[in-house]
């Protein structure tokens, strides 16, 4: 009987500027596929921040393959993710292939919404990276009318362990996506002090990270329902997210573009915490001043994050035109 062909990949994991290695990091070897990639083998970092992983060739070997597509991705003992070399895939990898991987020198873990906002707005180079390799290329997609503009305001939520946790309406938590009549006509009966929110709406339309967008695939839900009219340019904040969400390859991109920059900036979400940004529509300034904040405060009362929700899109990531004037 023939033996297995073995596949080796080995290296290290240091922070940027220092020799010594950062041991106890789970490190996973990915084979990347058009559809659903491969998980080829993990192993934990040594004392000296050293790993090996070994892996056959049935791990990756299809009909059009025969040599790995390679990324690797590096995680931390609660499961969040610190790197990942996604953007540098080593196509048709040799049998042996070395790593030497430089986390970023300072991390910070985000927790909350403001903690996240307040991140971005202190790292004027990630918020930058952001706008243009983010922001950029969705408004060049002509999705939106003329003399409109958008803000990506980002959100931190609990990573919903149920289906249950995906959508929320008026009424609680419901284990499907909810029938907006039925629960718009309930939500009207209840006193007008409980009516502060939409009677529904699921808080992950938008640009959510890559993981989730997996976990939607898994579930059968990442197909997205866009209104009849989305061929014409939208005014609306919930309807231009549905139309990035229901463009799997543009979302899934513009999701990996945000996961690298995260760590590239040393950005690492709390175990079980997971973010979302969802995009405010509104009419473009012709000036930036004292009466910019207010203006997109009010015309973002509309969006979908709702009417009780205070948002100022100043505290997001905007087109790269915009976003130079406003940060000048």
């Amino acid at each position: 009987m023939r033996q297995e062909k073995c596949f080796r990949i080995f290296g290290a994991v240091r922070r940027k500027g220092s020799p010594a290695g950062v041991s106890g990091l789970r490190v996973q070897a990915v084979d990347k596929d058009l559809f659903f990639d491969d998980r080829l083998g993990t192993a934990t970092t040594d004392e000296g921040g050293r790993f090996e992983i070994r892996y056959e060739a049935a791990d990756f070997r299809d009909f059009f393959e025969s040599k790995p597509d390679i990324y690797l991705t590096i995680t931390d003992t609660d499961g969040a993710e610190l790197f990942t070399t996604e953007d540098r895939v080593r196509y048709e990898a040799d049998d042996t292939e070395e790593f030497l991987i430089e986390l970023p020198a300072v991390t910070e873990r985000i927790g909350d919404t403001a903690t996240l906002i307040r991140r971005l707005l202190d790292d004027q180079p990630l918020l930058t990276d952001l706008s243009d390799t983010v922001a950029g290329p969705l408004l060049e997609k002509g999705l939106l009318a003329d003399g409109l503009t958008f803000t990506l305001v980002p959100r931190v939520h609990a990573r919903p362990n149920t289906v249950a946790g995906l959508f929320v309406t008026g009424l609680g938590p419901q284990l499907e996506p909810p029938d907006q009549e039925a629960v718009s006509r309930s939500v009207a009966k209840l006193p007008a002090g409980q009516r502060h929110r939409p009677p529904w709406w699921w808080w992950w339309i938008g640009l959510p990270p890559i993981e989730f967008l997996l976990w939607l695939d898994k579930l059968r839900l990442s197909d997205i329902p866009v209104q009849e009219q989305s061929g014409l340019p939208t005014r609306e904040s919930a309807d231009f997210a549905r139309r990035i969400m229901a463009d799997k390859a543009l979302v899934t991109e513009l999701a990996g573009k945000v996961a690298r920059l995260f760590s590239r900036h040393g950005l690492v979400m709390e175990a079980g915490k997971t973010y979302v940004f969802t995009p405010l529509v509104y009419e473009q300034p012709v000036f930036a001043g004292a009466a910019f904040a207010p203006q997109l405060i009010a015309s973002a009362a509309d969006g979908p994050l709702g009417v009780g929700d205070w948002v100022n899109p100043i505290d997001g990531v905007m087109p790269p035109m915009l976003h130079r004037v406003v940060h000048r």
